[in-house]
Protein backbone atom coordinates (compact mmCIF):
# COMPACT_ATOMS: atom_id res chain seq x y z
CA UNK A 1 0.00 0.00 0.00
CA UNK A 2 2.97 2.46 1.08
CA UNK A 3 4.56 1.43 -2.51
CA UNK A 4 1.23 2.17 -4.05
CA UNK A 5 1.14 5.87 -2.45
CA UNK A 6 4.47 6.97 -3.26
CA UNK A 7 4.11 5.49 -6.75
CA UNK A 8 1.33 7.42 -7.48
CA UNK A 9 2.76 10.80 -5.97
CA UNK A 10 5.81 9.99 -8.53
CA UNK A 11 3.36 9.87 -11.11
CA UNK A 12 1.31 13.28 -9.80
CA UNK A 13 5.00 15.10 -9.99
CA UNK A 14 5.92 13.78 -13.03
CA UNK A 15 3.22 14.38 -15.05
CA UNK A 16 3.04 18.37 -14.22
CA UNK A 17 5.87 19.13 -16.77
CA UNK A 18 8.50 21.71 -16.46
CA UNK A 19 7.83 24.42 -14.52
CA UNK A 20 7.73 26.91 -17.38
CA UNK A 21 6.94 30.58 -16.10
CA UNK A 22 3.81 32.19 -17.17
CA UNK A 23 3.78 35.10 -19.23
CA UNK A 24 3.32 38.52 -16.75
CA UNK A 25 -0.17 39.37 -18.70
CA UNK A 26 -1.75 36.46 -17.78
CA UNK A 27 -0.20 35.94 -13.60
CA UNK A 28 -3.55 36.50 -11.61
CA UNK A 29 -3.22 39.36 -9.00
CA UNK A 30 -6.74 39.52 -7.66
CA UNK A 31 -7.96 35.90 -6.52
CA UNK A 32 -10.58 34.64 -5.24
CA UNK A 33 -10.98 31.46 -3.09
CA UNK A 34 -14.21 29.48 -2.40
CA UNK A 35 -12.77 27.06 0.25
CA UNK A 36 -11.15 26.88 3.20
CA UNK A 37 -8.15 24.29 1.70
CA UNK A 38 -7.88 26.38 -1.31
CA UNK A 39 -6.77 29.57 0.62
CA UNK A 40 -4.44 27.20 2.89
CA UNK A 41 -2.68 26.24 -0.43
CA UNK A 42 -2.85 29.97 -1.54
CA UNK A 43 -0.70 30.88 1.45
CA UNK A 44 1.61 27.60 1.94
CA UNK A 45 2.55 28.64 -2.12
CA UNK A 46 3.36 32.30 -0.76
CA UNK A 47 0.77 33.82 -2.98
CA UNK A 48 -1.47 35.06 0.24
CA UNK A 49 -0.64 38.64 -1.31
CA UNK A 50 -2.92 38.06 -4.16
CA UNK A 51 -5.67 36.86 -2.14
CA UNK A 52 -8.61 39.36 -2.00
CA UNK A 53 -11.28 37.24 -0.89
CA UNK A 54 -12.51 33.96 0.94
CA UNK A 55 -15.68 32.61 2.86
CA UNK A 56 -15.95 32.91 6.86
CA UNK A 57 -15.06 29.33 6.75
CA UNK A 58 -11.19 29.68 5.59
CA UNK A 59 -9.53 30.22 9.20
CA UNK A 60 -6.25 28.81 8.86
CA UNK A 61 -4.10 30.40 8.84
CA UNK A 62 -5.23 32.99 11.06
CA UNK A 63 -4.27 35.81 8.51
CA UNK A 64 -6.73 34.58 6.19
CA UNK A 65 -9.70 35.55 8.57
CA UNK A 66 -8.72 39.16 8.41
CA UNK A 67 -9.76 38.69 4.27
CA UNK A 68 -13.47 40.02 3.01
CA UNK A 69 -15.90 37.02 3.27
CA UNK A 70 -18.13 35.99 0.19
CA UNK A 71 -20.60 33.56 2.60
CA UNK A 72 -19.81 30.50 3.12
CA UNK A 73 -19.42 27.17 1.01
CA UNK A 74 -22.22 27.49 -0.92
CA UNK A 75 -24.02 30.44 -0.41
CA UNK A 76 -21.39 32.38 -1.64
CA UNK A 77 -22.74 36.48 -2.70
CA UNK A 78 -22.16 36.69 -6.31
CA UNK A 79 -22.88 40.33 -6.34
CA UNK A 80 -20.37 41.62 -4.33
CA UNK A 81 -17.76 38.66 -5.72
CA UNK A 82 -18.09 40.63 -8.87
CA UNK A 83 -18.09 43.95 -7.41
CA UNK A 84 -14.34 42.76 -6.37
CA UNK A 85 -13.60 42.01 -9.90
CA UNK A 86 -11.30 38.86 -9.66
CA UNK A 87 -8.93 37.31 -12.11
CA UNK A 88 -9.20 34.48 -10.86
CA UNK A 89 -11.88 32.14 -8.55
CA UNK A 90 -10.73 29.46 -7.57
CA UNK A 91 -13.23 26.70 -6.18
CA UNK A 92 -14.29 22.91 -5.71
CA UNK A 93 -15.99 20.84 -8.25
CA UNK A 94 -19.00 21.26 -6.19
CA UNK A 95 -19.36 24.48 -6.98
CA UNK A 96 -20.41 23.64 -10.81
CA UNK A 97 -23.40 26.02 -10.56
CA UNK A 98 -21.46 29.04 -10.01
CA UNK A 99 -18.78 28.08 -12.08
CA UNK A 100 -21.24 27.77 -14.99
CA UNK A 101 -22.46 31.62 -14.35
CA UNK A 102 -18.83 32.84 -13.73
CA UNK A 103 -17.79 31.35 -17.32
CA UNK A 104 -20.67 32.70 -18.54
CA UNK A 105 -19.15 36.33 -17.79
CA UNK A 106 -16.11 34.93 -18.87
CA UNK A 107 -14.07 35.39 -15.48
CA UNK A 108 -11.49 33.02 -15.34
CA UNK A 109 -11.97 30.39 -12.48
CA UNK A 110 -9.93 26.96 -11.44
CA UNK A 111 -12.03 24.19 -10.27
CA UNK A 112 -9.76 21.16 -8.00
CA UNK A 113 -11.19 18.47 -5.94
CA UNK A 114 -9.55 17.32 -2.20
CA UNK A 115 -11.72 13.93 -1.55
CA UNK A 116 -8.36 11.81 -2.07
CA UNK A 117 -4.59 12.75 -0.99
CA UNK A 118 -3.60 11.79 -4.77
CA UNK A 119 -6.55 14.55 -5.18
CA UNK A 120 -5.17 16.52 -2.85
CA UNK A 121 -1.62 17.00 -4.54
CA UNK A 122 -3.37 17.29 -7.79
CA UNK A 123 -4.95 20.37 -6.70
CA UNK A 124 -2.00 21.92 -4.80
CA UNK A 125 0.06 21.49 -8.69
CA UNK A 126 -2.95 23.16 -10.64
CA UNK A 127 -3.60 25.36 -8.57
CA UNK A 128 0.59 26.52 -8.11
CA UNK A 129 0.23 26.37 -11.72
CA UNK A 130 -2.01 28.88 -12.39
CA UNK A 131 -0.72 31.45 -9.79
CA UNK A 132 2.56 31.04 -11.27
CA UNK A 133 3.81 29.10 -7.96
CA UNK A 134 4.64 25.48 -10.02
CA UNK A 135 7.88 25.04 -8.14
CA UNK A 136 6.98 25.77 -4.94
CA UNK A 137 3.86 23.91 -5.40
CA UNK A 138 6.04 20.65 -6.46
CA UNK A 139 8.24 21.54 -3.14
CA UNK A 140 4.77 21.27 -0.64
CA UNK A 141 3.39 18.10 -2.39
CA UNK A 142 7.01 16.54 -1.81
CA UNK A 143 7.46 17.69 1.89
CA UNK A 144 3.59 16.49 2.54
CA UNK A 145 4.43 12.48 0.27
CA UNK A 146 7.80 12.41 2.40
CA UNK A 147 5.95 13.12 5.60
CA UNK A 148 2.95 10.84 4.84
CA UNK A 149 5.50 7.90 3.43
CA UNK A 150 7.11 7.88 7.61
CA UNK A 151 3.76 7.42 9.09
CA UNK A 152 2.67 4.99 7.07
CA UNK A 153 5.77 2.64 7.59
CA UNK A 154 5.05 -0.46 9.21
CA UNK A 155 1.22 0.04 9.58
CA UNK A 156 -0.29 -3.21 11.39
CA UNK A 157 -2.72 -4.74 9.40
CA UNK A 158 -6.36 -3.29 11.27
CA UNK A 159 -9.00 -4.30 8.81
CA UNK A 160 -11.19 -6.06 11.44
CA UNK A 161 -11.38 -3.10 13.23
CA UNK A 162 -14.25 -0.55 11.78
CA UNK A 163 -14.05 2.68 12.29
CA UNK A 164 -16.60 5.82 11.71
CA UNK A 165 -15.94 8.87 10.60
CA UNK A 166 -18.26 11.68 11.87
CA UNK A 167 -18.10 15.43 10.01
CA UNK A 168 -21.22 16.44 12.15
CA UNK A 169 -23.04 15.34 14.75
CA UNK A 170 -26.63 16.30 16.29
CA UNK A 171 -25.71 16.38 19.57
CA UNK A 172 -28.27 17.70 22.14
CA UNK A 173 -28.30 15.57 25.17
CA UNK A 174 -27.32 12.37 23.20
CA UNK A 175 -26.40 12.05 19.35
CA UNK A 176 -29.85 11.44 17.19
CA UNK A 177 -27.71 11.24 14.27
CA UNK A 178 -24.52 10.98 12.79
CA UNK A 179 -23.12 12.89 9.47
CA UNK A 180 -20.42 10.48 8.19
CA UNK A 181 -18.31 9.62 5.83
CA UNK A 182 -18.96 6.69 3.27
CA UNK A 183 -16.56 5.70 0.45
CA UNK A 184 -15.08 8.62 -2.23
CA UNK A 185 -14.37 10.75 0.70
CA UNK A 186 -10.82 11.94 1.97
CA UNK A 187 -11.44 10.34 5.33
CA UNK A 188 -12.10 6.97 3.70
CA UNK A 189 -8.97 7.40 1.64
CA UNK A 190 -7.21 8.11 4.94
CA UNK A 191 -8.86 4.80 6.70
CA UNK A 192 -7.69 2.46 4.15
CA UNK A 193 -4.36 4.23 4.11
CA UNK A 194 -4.05 3.20 7.66
CA UNK A 195 -5.09 0.04 6.76
CA UNK A 196 -8.85 0.32 9.25
CA UNK A 197 -12.24 -0.83 7.86
CA UNK A 198 -14.94 2.14 6.96
CA UNK A 199 -17.67 1.20 9.28
CA UNK A 200 -19.87 3.30 6.32
CA UNK A 201 -18.42 1.57 3.35
CA UNK A 202 -21.84 0.49 2.03
CA UNK A 203 -22.79 4.74 2.02
CA UNK A 204 -21.16 6.44 -0.85
CA UNK A 205 -19.98 10.07 -0.01
CA UNK A 206 -21.73 11.69 3.28
CA UNK A 207 -24.40 10.31 4.48
CA UNK A 208 -26.41 11.13 7.95
CA UNK A 209 -27.08 7.93 10.09
CA UNK A 210 -30.11 7.77 12.73
CA UNK A 211 -29.43 6.24 15.83
CA UNK A 212 -30.56 3.14 14.61
CA UNK A 213 -28.15 3.30 11.96
CA UNK A 214 -25.27 3.84 14.40
CA UNK A 215 -26.59 0.64 15.75
CA UNK A 216 -26.59 -1.44 12.90
CA UNK A 217 -22.96 -0.05 11.56
CA UNK A 218 -21.88 -1.11 15.55
CA UNK A 219 -18.20 0.93 14.72
CA UNK A 220 -15.38 0.06 16.80
CA UNK A 221 -14.12 3.19 17.14
CA UNK A 222 -15.67 6.77 16.35
CA UNK A 223 -14.05 9.56 15.13
CA UNK A 224 -15.75 12.59 15.20
CA UNK A 225 -14.10 15.77 13.94
CA UNK A 226 -16.81 18.10 14.68
CA UNK A 227 -15.69 19.49 18.15
CA UNK A 228 -16.09 23.20 18.04
CA UNK A 229 -13.04 25.69 19.54
CA UNK A 230 -15.59 26.38 22.66
CA UNK A 231 -13.89 24.67 25.48
CA UNK A 232 -17.18 23.51 26.78
CA UNK A 233 -18.50 21.94 23.62
CA UNK A 234 -15.71 18.86 24.67
CA UNK A 235 -17.70 18.50 27.68
CA UNK A 236 -21.27 18.35 26.10
CA UNK A 237 -20.04 16.28 23.06
CA UNK A 238 -18.42 13.22 24.89
CA UNK A 239 -21.85 13.22 27.57
CA UNK A 240 -23.74 12.90 24.41
CA UNK A 241 -22.16 10.43 22.75
CA UNK A 242 -22.12 8.57 26.01
CA UNK A 243 -25.45 8.12 25.79
CA UNK A 244 -25.00 5.62 22.90
CA UNK A 245 -24.27 2.91 25.27
CA UNK A 246 -25.45 0.45 22.69
CA UNK A 247 -22.36 0.96 20.69
CA UNK A 248 -19.68 -1.04 20.81
CA UNK A 249 -17.16 2.18 20.37
CA UNK A 250 -19.15 4.01 23.38
CA UNK A 251 -18.46 1.03 25.39
CA UNK A 252 -14.85 0.54 25.20
CA UNK A 253 -14.32 4.01 25.68
CA UNK A 254 -13.17 4.50 21.31
CA UNK A 255 -14.83 7.74 21.07
CA UNK A 256 -12.58 9.99 19.91
CA UNK A 257 -13.57 13.90 19.28
CA UNK A 258 -10.77 16.01 17.54
CA UNK A 259 -11.38 19.78 16.84
CA UNK A 260 -13.72 20.31 13.56
CA UNK A 261 -10.75 23.54 12.41
CA UNK A 262 -7.85 21.37 12.81
CA UNK A 263 -9.49 18.24 11.12
CA UNK A 264 -12.29 18.87 8.82
CA UNK A 265 -10.30 20.74 5.73
CA UNK A 266 -7.64 18.28 3.65
CA UNK A 267 -5.24 20.32 2.13
CA UNK A 268 -1.40 21.42 2.71
CA UNK A 269 -2.30 19.41 6.51
CA UNK A 270 -3.24 16.17 5.48
CA UNK A 271 -0.29 14.34 6.76
CA UNK A 272 -1.24 15.91 10.28
CA UNK A 273 -4.61 14.68 9.77
CA UNK A 274 -2.82 11.17 9.13
CA UNK A 275 -0.47 11.72 12.21
CA UNK A 276 -3.91 12.36 14.60
CA UNK A 277 -5.59 9.20 12.86
CA UNK A 278 -2.87 6.79 13.28
CA UNK A 279 -2.60 7.67 17.11
CA UNK A 280 -6.15 6.66 17.36
CA UNK A 281 -5.50 3.50 15.89
CA UNK A 282 -2.64 2.75 17.92
CA UNK A 283 -4.76 3.30 21.06
CA UNK A 284 -7.65 1.39 19.83
CA UNK A 285 -5.17 -1.62 19.19
CA UNK A 286 -2.87 -1.02 22.25
CA UNK A 287 -6.77 -1.36 23.98
CA UNK A 288 -7.29 -4.90 21.86
CA UNK A 289 -3.95 -5.95 23.36
CA UNK A 290 -4.57 -5.26 26.69
CA UNK A 291 -7.71 -6.57 26.92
Amino acid sequence: MLLKLVTAAVLTLSSWGSAEALPADTVPQRIISLAPTITETVFALGAESKLIAVTTYCKYPPEASKLPHLGGLFDTSLEKLLSLKPDLVIMLDSHAGLKSKLDALNIRTLSVANESIDEIFHSIAAIGKSIDRSDRARLLVQRIESEISDLLQNQLNAEDYKALVVVDSNAGPAVSSAYAAGTETFYDDVLHKLRLSNAAAAVRGYSSLSAEGLAALNPDVIIDISLSADTGHREQLASAWSKLSFLKAVRNNHVYLLRRDLSSFPGPRVAETIKVFSSIKAKVLGHAVNN
